[in-house]
């Protein structure tokens, strides 16, 4: 499967070093996953702040990903990303995601920034033929975690997390005691962010699970 995944995403996944094991999760192949035109240059040009708030060894593992991954297929549509470009909260990047993935049907959206997919939800009916064209195709940073903890177990994900968790607020929240949190603490926090998440999105998101759990115990979008 052809993912699009935005550089946000990318750091996270790397700063944990699960970038292989976390595209995996999605369905996607190293050789599938496609990113922005200019992601080595806006890695390397934040190299500093990148390499103090998620490791040197985390930079490293960026920028080797995206220096040798493919970049957005095909010619944009400068009508639909002039659309997308005009929406508050969108930026340019993830305007070229969403006009890209819209071209590539078939393709799914990895992204780690949440603000983006709000605005677009909201901003369904300006563009109405986009939103329902994305519908069911993005996958949000929070879903992929969901994920690899299925797939990787809760302990080896969150020893991984907690290196870096004072480096963002969602790894702070979810491990919030670090390699030290407790596993039923951890999901249940997660799945209360999935829940507000796929709640302020629409049906952007696909389903978080991939196989079949008690109600109770999923996050309740796309279930």
């Amino acid at each position: 499967m052809i993912c699009l995944a935005d550089n946000d995403l990318i750091i996270k996944l790397a700063a944990i070093d699960l970038l292989l094991e976390g595209f995996k999760a999605i369905g996607a192949t190293q050789h599938e996953v496609q990113v922005l035109p200019r992601a080595g240059r806006f890695i390397l040009h934040h190299r500093e702040r990148l390499s103090n708030q998620w490791t040197i060894a985390g930079f490293n593992r960026a920028f080797d990903f995206v220096s040798t991954a493919a970049t957005l297929a095909g010619i944009p549509s400068p009508g639909d990303l002039a659309t997308l470009n005009a929406i508050h909260d969108i930026d340019t990047g993830e305007a070229q995601l969403f006009e890209c993935a819209y071209r590539q049907k078939g393709s799914i959206i990895a992204t780690g920034d949440k603000r983006c997919l709000r605005a677009l939800a909201n901003a369904a009916p300006t563009c109405p033929n986009i939103c329902e064209g994305l519908s069911n195709r993005v996958i949000c940073f929070e879903q992929l975690l969901y994920r690899l903890i299925e797939d990787q177990g809760y302990g080896p994900v969150r020893g991984r997390a907690s290196l870096v968790q004072e480096s963002d607020a969602g790894f702070s929240s979810i491990f919030f005691d670090g390699d030290g949190t407790p596993e039923d603490a951890a999901m249940e926090k997660l799945r209360d962010s999935l829940n507000e998440i796929s709640t302020s999105t629409g049906m952007l998101l696909v389903a978080t699970h991939r196989s079949s759990v008690p109600a109770s115990e999923s996050p309740s979008h796309g279930e």
